[in-house]
């Protein structure tokens, strides 16, 4: 079966402060120090973040245009994370999921509606009407869900 992710090239991403980002992979080390997690993907280049909208190809003038109309349109604002969601589809992966919120909403919101006319078409699991943005930390391994949907990792 060959791999959706390697069709989508470019993402639009929100990133974490410092102390944020280094909450997020302590969380993500835990679950590694349980045995909870086997994540070898996640390496020192890996950046927690939030996926907003991933492509397979972007025009990259008009992109730099949405990124400054985004930067100016919206303030850093604070994120929580309420729960773990797994992804069980053609793309499997574990996520940690924000705690859905007005600044998160509308910057979605923007970003989709900024691209709407485009020839770009967004990856249907970003578009807002399908999906919440997330920091997914685990991608495509042996995971599994029995009956009771519980997860083997």
């Amino acid at each position: 079966m060959k791999n959706p992710v390697s069709e989508y090239k470019y993402a639009i991403k929100l990133f974490f402060d410092e102390d944020s980002e280094n909450l997020v992979l302590a969380y993500i080390n835990e679950l590694r120090s349980k045995g909870l997690l086997n994540a070898n993907f996640i390496n020192a280049q890996y950046q927690p973040h939030i996926s907003l909208a991933v492509y397979p190809e972007l025009e990259q003038e008009y992109s730099e245009k949405v990124l400054q109309i985004l930067a100016a349109r919206f303030a850093q604002f604070c994120l929580s994370f309420s729960h773990i969601g797994i992804f069980n589809a053609e793309l499997k992966a574990l996520y940690l999921g924000p705690t859905f919120s007005a600044a998160l909403r509308d910057i979605h919101n923007v970003l989709h509606t900024l691209y709407r006319e485009r020839p770009e078409k967004c990856w249907n699991y970003y578009l807002p009407d399908s999906s919440l943005p997330y920091n997914f930390f685990w991608l495509n391994g042996d995971m599994k869900l029995n009956r009771n949907r519980q997860l083997f990792i």
